[in-house]
C-alpha cells in the first residue's frame, strides 16, 4: 500500500526551498565577486594601473611564489579573465556554503551575524592565499583595500541572502 500523494508534498516543498536557497547563495556569490572586482578595478584606475590587481594575483597564483618586482607588471586582459573565472568560482562556492550554513543553523539568521560570518570567511580566505603568494604589501594589495573590498562584498552578500532566508524551524 502506498501513502497518499499529499504526504510527500511537505518534504518535496522543503527540498525545492533548499535548492532555491542554494541557488540564491550562488547568485549572492556572483554579486559579491562582481562588487569586489569592481572595487579593485576602481582603485587600479584611480592609481593609473588598470587591471593591475587581478593581473598581480593571477601571476602570483600561477607562479606559486612571491612576486619579485610587481611594480613592473602591466595589466593583462587574459590574466584578468583567468583570475575572474577563479575568483567567481570561489565566490559561488562561498555563497552556496554560506547558504547551506544558514539553513542548518538558526542562530545565524540575523543580518549582522550573516554579514560578520561572510566578512570573516572572506578575510581569512584572502589573507591565507595572498600571504602564501606574497601578494600583500606596498607593491601588491594593501591590507586596507582588501578589508574595504571584503566588507563591501560581505555587506552585499549578507543583505541579499537575508532576504531569502528560510523560515526558522519551530521547536
Amino acid at each position: 500500500m502506498t501513502a497518499p500523494a499529499e504526504s510527500y508534498a511537505p518534504n518535496q516543498r522543503r527540498a525545492a526551498d533548499t535548492a532555491e536557497f542554494r541557488r540564491q547563495g550562488a547568485l549572492a556569490g556572483i554579486f559579491g565577486a562582481c562588487l569586489l572586482a569592481s572595487w579593485f578595478l576602481y582603485l587600479d584606475v584611480v592609481r593609473g594601473k588598470p587591471l593591475f590587481t587581478p593581473t598581480l594575483l593571477a601571476t602570483a597564483l600561477l607562479r606559486g611564489e612571491g612576486m619579485h618586482a610587481p611594480q613592473t607588471l602591466v595589466g593583462s586582459v587574459w590574466l584578468t579573465l583567468l583570475f575572474t573565472v577563479v575568483h567567481g568560482l570561489v565566490f559561488v562556492g562561498l555563497g552556496i556554503g554560506v547558504a547551506y550554513f544558514l539553513e542548518r543553523f538558526a542562530l545565524f539568521r540575523t543580518r549582522a551575524l550573516i554579514i560578520l560570518l561572510i566578512f570573516g570567511v572572506l578575510c581569512l580566505g584572502f589573507f591565507a592565499v595572498a600571504a602564501n603568494i606574497s601578494a600583500i604589501g606596498p607593491q601588491g594589495v594593501a591590507v586596507r583595500d582588501a578589508f574595504i573590498g571584503n566588507a563591501i562584498a560581505a555587506l552585499a552578500m549578507g543583505a541579499y541572502l537575508a532576504r531569502f532566508l528560510p523560515p526558522s524551524p519551530t521547536p
